[in-house]
C-alpha cells in the first residue's frame, strides 16, 4: 500500500521524503520512525490479536442477507432461516482485520478492498453494538487519511475495543478479546452436542 502524505501548509499530496513542498514551497520535516514501523509478515500470532465476526456477510455470497431481500430485514430473514444460534457460532471465523501493541493492519470492507496499516496512535476507534447480540459494528476512524472503515458483524466489538484501547495506552493484554473467544469455543462445541446427540443416551431403549 502506498501511504499519501499532505503538506501541513497548503494540504496538498506529496511524496515522502520531499525537502520542500513542490506546491506552496514550504520546508518539509519528516519523522524518523522507521524503526516503530512493523512487518505484519513477520509477526507471529502471539504478537496479534485477531478479530472475529461473519465474513460470509462481508463478501456478500449468495447465503447473505441479499437472498432474504437485503438490509436489515434480509439479515433477520436469514437468521430465522437458518437458525439463530447454529448460524451466529458456526460461521463466526477470522475476519481481515487486527493489531500488535504498535499498529492495526486489515483489509477494509469496501469495494476497493483498501489495506490498512496504520499507527494506532493516529486511529480512533468505536463500535454499535446489535441489541440481543454478541455482534456489532466495529469503526476505524484514521484522520490524517481522512479514512473511515466500518466492519459489519464483528463478535465481541466491545471487548476488541477495549484491546486496541489498552494497546494505544501502552499495555498489550491479547486475554482481553481472547477472554470473548473463549466463551465462543464454548457456545460451539455446546452446538455440534445438540446437534449430535450421543448414542450413549439410546442404550436404555434398547432392551424394550
Amino acid at each position: 500500500m502506498v501511504s499519501v502524505y499532505r503538506c501541513p501548509s497548503c494540504k496538498d499530496k506529496i511524496k515522502y521524503g520531499y525537502n520542500y513542498c513542490p506546491h506552496c514551497g514550504v520546508e518539509l520535516e519528516w519523522e524518523d520512525d522507521e524503526s516503530d514501523t512493523e512487518d505484519l509478515s513477520k509477526l507471529s500470532k502471539d504478537e496479534l490479536v485477531m478479530a472475529y465476526g461473519l465474513s460470509k456477510y462481508v463478501d456478500g455470497s449468495a447465503a447473505g442477507p441479499a437472498k432474504y431481500g437485503g438490509g436489515v430485514v434480509g439479515y433477520a430473514s436469514l437468521l430465522l432461516f437458518t437458525g439463530m444460534h447454529n448460524f451466529l457460532y458456526t460461521e463466526c471465523s477470522e475476519i481481515e482485520l487486527c493489531h500488535s501493541k504498535n499498529r492495526l493492519y486489515g483489509i477494509a470492507p469496501n469495494k476497493d478492498r483498501d489495506e490498512i496499516n496504520v499507527d494506532l496512535k493516529e486511529i480512533s476507534v468505536d463500535y454499535n453494538p446489535v441489541s440481543g447480540s454478541d455482534f456489532g459494528t466495529f469503526i476505524i476512524k484514521i484522520p490524517s487519511k481522512e479514512k473511515v472503515y466500518t466492519y459489519p458483524y464483528v463478535y465481541m466489538p466491545n471487548l476488541l475495543y477495549k484491546s486496541i484501547m489498552s494497546a494505544k495506552s501502552g499495555k498489550f493484554d491479547k486475554s482481553i478479546y481472547q477472554s470473548g473467544l473463549k466463551d465462543l469455543s464454548q457456545k460451539s462445541e455446546s452446538t455440534e452436542a445438540e446437534k449430535e446427540p450421543d448414542d450413549d443416551e439410546f442404550d436404555d431403549f434398547d432392551d424394550l
